[in-house]
């Protein structure tokens, strides 16, 4: 238990570094639960194709990046919803892997024929840890002042020579990036590829950003407590009749309401 705990604490804490990135920006892109199932289903496609498990996450990351990408720039262009847009994602994504999954496979059902062994799991919670401290210390860099000062005033950014479309793009870009990886982990975890695997894990890195106080270091653990309450719930299920959709939607009703506080209180200051 202590080693899946690890395990999906990891997996919640990279998609919720990306999460809060765009949140800093000023820009919430909700869409990890739609990267997240792209970022699984390819990393199955590419683990396949090409034998290697590393070039599997490496190769579905990048190619939700360059999806991330396409998605704020168009929203940019377009001066599109950022939340609309990005809900579309999460609605469409299980469609695309479901016509792609029964375009390559000839079924839009569970997939096997690939395994992952222990190391390979290892060395996903050292590159969690990894992309964690990186995280960590861009945001004390110069760099990462100027994404959060995007986030409080765009008007007032630019008027000190920010350029906050390329802090807000870049945002989204390794939001896409993180939550492929953290999508990926899942496949690595079941050591198959499930339509319906990532089983709202991209919802939940949203409220672990709200639960952690949009800190990196809250983010610490309230990854770690949502992971916790996700295995409680489950072992609860095989001893008792509670449901664990009641369970899990806690943490994320809580987080809703530190949202709907931080909403209110960033219009208050503007």
């Amino acid at each position: 238990m202590q080693i899946n705990l690890i395990f999906a604490a990891g997996s919640l804490m990279l998609a919720s570094m990306g999460v809060l990135l765009t949140e800093l920006s000023g820009c919430l892109c909700i869409a990890a639960e739609g990267f997240m199932v792209l970022g699984a289903f390819f990393c199955y496609v590419f683990t396949l194709w090409t034998g290697s498990a590393f070039a599997g996450v490496f190769f579905s990351a990048v190619l939700c990046a360059l999806i991330g990408l396409a998605l704020i720039v168009f929203i940019q262009k377009c001066k599109a919803d950022p939340f609309v847009a990005a809900l579309a994602l999460n609605l469409g994504s299980l469609g695309i892997t479901s016509t792609l999954s029964q375009t390559l496979f000839g079924t839009s059902g569970v997939l096997h024929e690939i395994s992952f062994n222990s190391g390979q799991r290892f060395m996903f919670v050292i590159a969690a840890v990894f992309f964690l401290i990186l995280t960590a210390i861009f945001l004390a860099s110069p760099y990462g002042k100027r994404l959060k000062a995007v986030g409080r005033s765009v008007p007032a950014a630019i008027q000190i020579g920010i350029h906050t479309d390329r802090y807000i793009v870049a945002s989204w870009v390794l939001c896409a990036f993180f939550a492929a990886v953290a999508g990926a982990s899942v496949v690595f975890r079941a050591g198959v590829y499930a339509p319906l695997g990532i089983a709202g894990r991209g919802w939940l890195a949203i409220a672990a950003v709200y639960l952690g106080f949009k800190n990196i270091f809250g983010l610490c653990a309230s990854t770690f407590f949502l992971a916790l309450v996700e295995q409680i719930a489950y072992n609860a299920q095989k001893i008792s009749s509670l449901n664990v959709t009641a369970i899990l939607g806690l943490p994320s009703f809580l987080a809703l309401v530190l949202y709907a506080i931080s909403q209110r209180k960033k219009h208050k200051l503007s």
